[in-house]
């Protein structure tokens, strides 16, 4: 009768090294097993060639059937040839008959010592099981055996290219890993070590076991995706040798906490630590001279950043979505922030864009709903699209006379501005630019602008006047329609071209729009709103002529034709001299016929242009005012008219 036994332990064979070179090792396993033992030998073999040189040892086991009367023996061998001749490892047991039918004997060969394996050599594992008197009719299903040799295995995969390595692949168990800064890959257990130098794309990828990583300063670079998807990293330490960090080299660590770069490196490619959620440290070294597109994408926990005075250039989504990031430190070396650079930067509050910065790229900003104040420098020549979008606790903003266009969108639902400046140079105002700036309560558009964009600010509820340059010749649809607070519209030229008649000012019901002496095209109406003369005001001077030094008293008015009250004042007296007072004193220290100007403003935010006399100043002649007659030195009189001579 047959009779079933229980699986078995493995016979294994286990490597042994140094601690230093154990790190480089795990150990695969090749076995050997028999499901019957007969009465007369049963042998079975198996080869494998070692990839590694280590050492190991040997176990095995043989488990006899209680009915078996005088139980077993059983040998293993280990040779590096098919017919045994060259054996390495020999060893034998034997056993009583198994008591229940339960229990394993597993043996660890005694006087046996652990034996030496050859990278690149073919061995072979050979096993014999024999039973003593087994029962008469039952040759097989007296007993079972089974041998397992584990043979050491690099952890690394790798190239060799001009006596240096690069990895690209580990097989390793994972934890805490330190890449060795050799390799050894002799064969023949003649050991040859090279350095390892770099860490090939897609080394580590996908490695969920890895815990931290130590990179020996034999490195020089970490190549693309190196460390792509390894989801339990949470340090890792990069050497100064390290020159370059390739493209998504740490893409999803979603738990690497800090990282320090090194000097050596200079630049950064693309993605290099996106979507590093965890990371909420990060220190770049000032040898860094770009951060390329994407570099710090999604880096939800990062609180702040420094970035060093050698870079010059921010690239694309380089901080975007990085949702907790406070402060951002730019210095004056960076000359284009990229597009998207700090897009949903949730908790920024300020940014300070320094001199040398000459473009702000499209979305450079774009939603980042804690950001108050931005200062933007007159290096600035350009604006991108969507720059300031959804920026809604945005309170105030001053375009300098570098920039010569606001794009699109560019400060679309800004809900909090309150004050804007528009720079000299601008000329033109893009699609829907300040649309939904629900807290604007004025705009001048500056001389040089010549096109207004479609929407451009559309929804501005609390805008209740504008005044438009001489030069703006079209004003797109819908451009200032649905400000239902807007009372007055103040044009300096002639009348634009709306894109379509009664659009512009759609849903502003209480619009009024005003226009300038001596301008042309207007009529009754402009785009279905009521028009006026401009409400102007005229000042006068006292006295308009006289001798050098001359003092004149100004005085303007308080308020408009319209009954405005007027809030602000500004004087250019025509000699170079300026003044902020209603009614101002001023005296002309110099000879010539001078035109002050005055620029007011009303209590609607409205410019109101004034008018008065020019200031005719002269020298003294040198002769002495007395009594109506002017008296001196003279040698002649010059007769002419009618008169007569009297006596003095």
């Amino acid at each position: 009768m047959k009779t079933s036994f229980k699986k078995l332990l493995p016979l294994v064979l286990l490597l042994k090294l140094p601690a230093l070179v154990e790190a480089q090792y795990h150990h695969n396993t090749i076995s050997i097993s028999s499901s019957d033992v007969p009465a007369t030998n049963n042998q079975e073999t198996v080869s494998f060639v070692a990839p590694a040189n280590g050492t190991a040892t040997i176990t095995f086991n043989l488990q006899i059937n209680e009915d078996t009367p005088s139980g077993g023996i059983a040998f293993v061998q280990v040779s590096t040839d098919n017919t045994f001749n060259n054996v390495m490892f020999d060893a034998s047991f034997t056993t009583s008959p198994e008591t229940g039918n339960s229990g394993t004997l597993t043996v660890t060969p005694t006087g046996n010592p652990p034996f030496g394996v050859c990278a690149g050599t073919r061995y072979y594992l050979h096993g014999v099981g024999t039973v003593y008197n087994p029962l008469a009719g039952d040759p097989y299903g007296q007993g079972y055996f089974q041998a397992t040799i584990s043979y050491p295995v690099s952890d690394y995969n790798y190239s060799i290219n001009n006596g240096t390595i690069t990895i690209t692949g580990y097989t390793g168990p994972g934890g805490a890993v330190t890449i060795p800064s050799t390799i050894d890959v002799g064969v023949g257990c003649v050991s040859d070590y090279l350095p390892v130098t770099s860490i090939g794309q897609y080394a580590f990828d996908g490695r969920t076991s890895l815990t931290s990583v130590t990179i020996p300063n034999s490195v020089t670079s970490i190549g693309q995706s190196a460390f792509n998807f390894c989801t339990s990293l949470t340090g890792v330490t990069i050497p100064n040798s390290v020159t370059s960090i390739g493209n998504y080299a740490f893409n999803f660590c979603t738990n690497l906490t800090s990282v320090t770069i090194p000097n050596s490196v200079t630049s950064f490619g693309y993605g290099e630590f996106l979507r590093c959620y965890s990371l909420s440290s990060v220190t770049i070294p000032i040898s860094v001279t770009s951060i390329g597109d994407s570099t710090f994408f999604e880096c939800f926990s990062l609180t702040s950043i420094t970035i060093p005075n050698g870079v010059t250039s921010i690239g694309g989504n380089a901080f975007g979505l990085c949702t907790s990031l406070t402060s951002v430190t730019i210095p004056n070396s960076v000359t284009s922030i990229g597009d998207a650079a700090f897009v949903q930067c949730y908790s920024l509050t300020n940014i300070t864009i320094p001199n040398s910065v000459t473009s702000i790229g499209d979305a450079a900003f774009d939603d980042c709903p804690s950001l108050t104040s931005v200062t933007i420098p007159n290096s600035v020549t350009s604006i991108g699209i969507n720059a300031f979008y959804y920026d809604t606790s945005l309170t105030s903003i001053t375009i300098p006379n570098s920039v010569t266009s606001i794009g699109d969108w560019t400060f679309y639902e800004c809900h909090s501005l309150t004050n804007l400046t528009i720079g000299n140079s601008v000329t033109s105002i893009g699609e829907v630019a300040f649309a939904f700036c629900a807290s604007l309560t004025s705009i001048t558009i500056p001389t040089n602008v010549t096109t207004i964009g479609t929407n451009a600010f559309e929804y501005c509820t609390s805008l209740t006047s504008a005044t438009i340059g001489n030069s703006v010749t079209n004003i797109g649809y819908g451009a200032f329609g649905s400000c239902t607070g807007l009372k007055a519209v103040y044009c300096q030229g002639n009348a634009p071209t709306p894109t379509n008649d009664s659009t512009v000012f759609s849903g502003d019901s209480s619009a009024t729009v005003y226009y300038l002496p001596g301008t042309t095209g207007w009529g009754a109406t402009f785009d279905g709103r009521p028009t006026a003369l401009w409400p102007l005001i005229a000042y006068t001077a006292n006295p308009t002529n006289g001798l050098v030094p001359l003092s004149v008293q100004f005085t303007s008015p308080s308020v408009d034709i319209r009954s405005n009250a007027i809030t602000r004042w500004n004087w250019a007296f025509g000699d170079g001299s300026t003044s902020t007072n209603q009614s101002p004193s001023h005296v002309y220290s110099s000879t010539g016929t001078f035109q002050p100007i005055l620029v007011a403003t009303n209590n609607l935010g409205a410019t109101v242009p004034a008018s008065g006399p020019a200031i005719s100043v002269v020298v003294s002649s040198g002769l002495v005012l007395n009594g109506g007659f002017e008296t001196g030195g003279f040698t002649s009189w010059t007769e002419s008219g009618s008169f007569s001579y009297c006596s003095v």
